[in-house]
C-alpha cells in the first residue's frame, strides 16, 4: 500500500512550492491559499488543481478523521470551494475514500487501509502544522491548536488499534 502525501504553499505568481521547502514569509495567513497532494496506491485523490486556504483544509481532514474515530462515515467540504471529501468505512479497517465536485470536474476514489490512511494522513498534518509554527511565529498559537487535536486524534487512532 502506498500513499503519498504532500502540502504546497501558493505563490503569487500562481506557482506550489513544498511547504517544507517554502522559504520567506507566507503571505496572509487569513487566507492561505496552497495544496494538497494526496495519491493513494496510484491513485490521485487531491491534487493542485483543487487549490484551497491549505491551513483550513487541513483542519477539516483532521476533523473528519475525528469524525471517522465515532462513526462509520465522515465527509468535510474544502474550505472554498465545492469540492467533498467522503471515507466510509466499507469493512473492518477498510475505507472507501473519494473527493468529488458537484460539476463532475473532480470524481476520483480509491479503497485504503484505515490504520496506515489515517495514521499517515495524521503525521502529515502535524508536519504541516508544525512547519507554519516555524514560518508563522505570530501565528504560532493558532497552529499549536491544531497539533494539540492532532496528537489526541493520533492517542484516539492508537487506542483503535489501528
Amino acid at each position: 500500500m502506498s500513499i503519498r502525501i504532500e502540502s504546497f504553499l501558493r505563490k503569487a505568481d500562481g506557482n506550489f512550492v513544498p511547504v517544507r521547502s517554502w522559504k520567506g514569509p507566507v503571505g496572509d495567513t487569513d487566507y492561505l491559499e496552497g495544496a494538497l497532494e494526496l495519491n493513494v496506491n496510484g491513485t490521485p485523490l487531491i491534487t493542485t488543481a483543487m487549490w484551497d486556504y491549505i491551513d483550513q483544509l487541513w483542519a477539516y481532514i483532521l476533523n473528519s478523521l475525528e469524525e471517522l474515530t465515532s462513526s462509520k462515515s465522515a465527509h468535510t467540504y474544502f474550505p472554498d470551494q465545492p469540492i467533498k471529501l467522503e471515507m466510509k468505512r466499507i469493512a473492518p479497517d477498510l475505507l472507501h475514500v473519494s473527493v468529488s465536485s458537484r460539476s463532475g470536474k473532480f470524481d476520483n476514489s480509491t479503497r485504503v487501509q484505515e490504520g496506515d490512511f489515517a495514521r499517515d494522513l495524521i503525521d502529515a498534518g502535524e508536519g504541516f502544522f508544525s512547519r507554519m509554527r516555524e514560518l508563522d511565529p505570530a501565528g504560532g498559537s493558532q497552529y499549536e491548536v491544531e497539533i494539540e487535536k492532532i496528537l489526541a486524534l493520533r492517542s484516539a487512532y492508537s487506542n483503535r488499534g489501528c
